[in-house]
């Protein structure tokens, strides 16, 4: 059941106070910043708008915190590019970087 069909229920059957009203418009209001799973905020919105609406009062007069930023994917390569040649070592070179690494590991944090 959707967060509005819920509010339209609750103030139907028990018939709340005007207080209790606007601790349920509190209380929603703080799940606008993380959501129920399967809960979207545009459904919080529109069951706060209802509460107020029963109280007298207008969405406006609410102070709601910002929505959760939409997660995304980072697809972006973790090393260098195709494109991007690498550094040839000599053996030498690779030899010394491979002791310094030792070195570097056994160091006490």
């Amino acid at each position: 059941m959707s967060p509005l069909a819920q509010a339209k229920a609750w103030l139907s059957d028990e018939k709340p106070s005007k207080e209790e009203i606007q601790q349920s418009v509190d209380n929603l209001c703080h799940q606008v910043a993380r959501p129920p799973s399967g809960v979207t905020v545009e459904q919080l919105e529109a069951a706060i708008a209802h509460l107020m609406k029963s109280i007298g009062k207008d969405l406006s007069e609410v102070v709601l915190p910002e929505a959760p930023p939409k997660a995304s994917l980072d697809l972006s390569p973790l090393g260098a590019s195709e494109g991007e040649a690498l550094p040839s070592l000599t053996c030498a070179e690779r030899r010394q970087r491979f002791e310094e690494l030792k070195t570097d590991l056994r160091a006490p944090f």
